[in-house]
């Protein structure tokens, strides 16, 4: 087990941040090139997980564009820094998934993922769940 968020990402290929953390956990040097970041614990403009540098370097995707680049508080710092501008969010994932967009382009990038959350994506996965639950025999490729 890691002592600290330095340790716990040192080699990771995945990271995941859940917290309300004020201040960033990790910072550009604690993360190796080509590991991938969720970051879904900060859900408005104060709480920041990662540091400036770290978004900058970084190849940025959002759940919602616009209420990532209002209220994603890594994003905005990284912009008031002057380290990043509203460009620099890629795509939504959803774009990502369907292949409109390109995520990772090389093996050796950094990638971000910034999620704030979404009722609507939460109730219809909420919505498969129960009725998987209901009816064991239900496919996903119905």
């Amino acid at each position: 087990m890691a002592a600290t968020p330095r340790e716990a990402a040192a080699g990771s290929d995945i990271i995941c941040t859940t917290t309300a953390s004020v201040e960033p956990l990790l910072h550009d040097l604690d993360v190796s090139d080509g590991a991938h970041l969720n970051l879904v614990g900060s859900s408005y403009l104060r709480p920041r997980e990662v540091d400036d540098a770290l978004v900058a370097r970084a190849r940025f995707f959002a759940d919602h564009r616009s209420s990532v680049l209002n209220q994603g508080a890594e994003l905005r710092s990284a912009i008031l820094a002057g380290l990043v501008d509203e460009h620099h969010v890629l795509a939504e994932i959803g774009e990502v998934l369907s292949g409109a967009a390109l995520g990772r382009t090389s093996a050796h990038e950094v990638t971000i993922y910034k999620s704030l959350g979404n009722i609507v994506s939460d109730l219809a996965s909420a919505e498969l769940v129960a009725a998987l639950a209901e009816a064991p025999t239900i496919s996903l490729d119905d």
